[in-house]
């Protein structure tokens, strides 16, 4: 392998441009004086995942899925949108849970939800900028 910095950043393009991602996890955590409240979402890409713990028809491979499975998922500015979508929800349940369990106080409440959905959707639109860029 060259360590011809053009080849090294080729290489690193090739293989960006053929990344799909298929899953996107977002977590959140409210400190308070009472305590800690957490909420967390796991989203997947045009799928439906049973995660009650026991084996199903999602484990059976499907033939067919796994061939088109190569070509499905989102490119990586998709998969960067839609964890600034899930990460906003999950913060938004995790600031509902804490102010609901008496973990933060109104003021706070409503403060830390105006201040996350301004900042998220700053994120949101210049990520969906970048997706609508790619095609």
């Amino acid at each position: 392998m060259s360590d011809d910095p053009n080849n090294i950043r080729k290489i690193v393009s090739d293989v960006t441009s053929k990344i799909r991602v298929t899953k996107v996890v977002g977590t959140r955590s409210v400190k308070g004086g009472r305590g800690d409240t957490f909420a967390g979402f796991s989203a997947g890409w045009e799928s439906v995942q049973d995660d009650c713990g026991g084996p199903g028809a999602d484990l059976v491979p499907d033939p067919e899925e796994e061939r088109t499975a190569v070509h499905q998922g989102m490119t990586m500015n998709e998969a960067i949108l839609a964890a600034h979508l899930v990460n906003l929800r999950v913060a938004m349940v995790a600031l509902d849970a804490a102010y609901a369990n008496g973990t933060i106080g109104s003021d706070l409440y409503k403060d830390q939800r105006d201040a996350v959905k301004a900042r998220f959707s700053r994120l949101i639109e210049d990520s969906a900028k970048r997706v609508a860029a790619d095609e």
